[in-house]
């Protein structure tokens, strides 16, 4: 965790595998501030997800000599089971259709980083998907496909002359919250929801203790 105080490993090469925020840049920047109070060795990288130039820049200027390889590996979503997956952004629904929140850049701000995320979905499953959206009762699900169609170009373009991936035979559906509201306040009548309702579930893991 690039945000807690650490014991130093100077003989040791580290993996950093972080989200391209400066947080976590500068995380990462006061480890190897100078050669002599290096906490580690060298390191080696990984982003989450697209690092902005501006913070690829701030690490070439600072710690360039202490970096082994850097790379951008698009997996900024949580698998939670084999078919489904969340971007984790918990206060997302607040942010997006709250009535009391005054700032409208707060609202597009966590539209753009969803659809980030979603991008580097797409990227993982190498797809490039047309991209729909049911209009109504709101304007986001409009907005956000419009994003993430943006972020598809940006991400698919393949050289100077800002050639596109094609097209894939994939559709991705997006679809407003307030299409279909009821299912959010109905009980699934599956197993997998009984062992919710009736055992003590932490982390999704159930831990049974045999007392001997």
């Amino acid at each position: 965790n690039v945000y807690k105080n650490r014991e130093p490993v100077p003989h040791m090469k580290a993996v950093y595998f972080i989200t391209p925020t400066k947080k976590s840049v500068d995380g990462l920047i006061d480890d190897f501030i100078t050669k002599s109070s290096s906490r580690y060795k060298a390191a080696y990288v990984y982003f989450t997800d697209f690092c902005p130039d501006n913070l690829f820049n701030k690490i070439k200027s600072s710690c360039a000599k202490s970096i082994r390889r850097c790379k951008e590996i698009n997996i900024s979503f949580f698998p939670y089971e084999s078919q489904v997956f969340t971007l984790n952004v918990p206060d997302a629904f607040y942010r997006c259709y709250s009535p009391t929140l005054e700032k409208t850049k707060d609202r597009e701000a966590v539209m753009q980083v969803m659809a980030e995320q979603i991008v580097t979905l797409c990227a993982t499953l190498d797809e490039n998907p047309g991209v729909r959206y049911k209009s109504g009762p709101s304007d986001k699900a409009s907005k956000l496909a419009q994003l993430v169609e943006k972020n598809l170009e940006n991400y698919y373009k393949t050289d100077e002359k800002s050639q596109i991936k094609a097209k894939t035979h994939s559709q991705l559906i997006i679809i407003d919250r307030g299409f279909d509201p009821v299912s959010t306040v109905l009980h699934e009548l599956t197993f997998q929801a009984m062992v919710y309702d009736l055992l003590p579930i932490e982390n999704d893991t159930y831990k049974q203790v045999l007392l001997k």
